[in-house]
């Protein structure tokens, strides 16, 4: 069987075009990427993260979406957008999509964020609590009057 040359240099050109569109879909696939930022605004579905680039070495602010599969954790424990706190560093995972316009979505996978948070000390086993223990040590203290007879009897043990 005879190949008109004609549809080899169309195949020639489709196999072209095929291979020079599937480059441009691998640059559209989702990558993941380390993120460290402060927390500038935080909506119902969105945080705006300001970070320095070292790769453009200049501060960036960019929006991140947060979703249901986001994980978000305070201080090692489980939160939601709502606990977020403007001006909190936080660390995270983004996964970043580039989008047919050019512009690229980026969506939170895990959010950690560590704050210095200073504990209430539980009650004691007495259960009175501090201030009312220290009443008690004080009601205890020699008055005055029984510091004074104190002293008198250090001074005659002494002679």
């Amino acid at each position: 069987m005879k190949i008109n040359p004609r549809i080899g240099i169309v195949v020639v050109f489709a196999s072209v075009f095929f291979l020079l569109t599937g480059c441009s879909e691998e640059k559209k696939k989702p990558h993941m990427q380390e993120v460290t930022g402060t927390i500038e605004n935080i909506s119902a579905n969105k945080v705006t993260v300001r970070s320095f680039s070292k790769k453009h070495n200049k501060e960036l602010k960019f929006d991140v979406e947060v979703n249901d599969e986001t994980e978000i954790l305070i201080n090692g424990s489980i939160a939601s957008i709502k606990d977020l706190k403007i001006g909190e560093t936080a660390f995270g995972s983004v996964r970043i999509v580039e989008n047919d316009d050019d512009t690229k979505t980026i969506t939170a996978v895990k959010v950690r964020v560590e704050r210095a948070e200073v504990l209430k000390a539980p009650p004691t086993a007495s259960g009175t609590d501090d201030a009312t223990a220290d009443t008690e040590t004080k009601d205890d203290a020699p008055t005055e009057d029984d510091g004074g007879a104190d002293s008198d009897h250090a001074d005659d043990g002494g002679e």
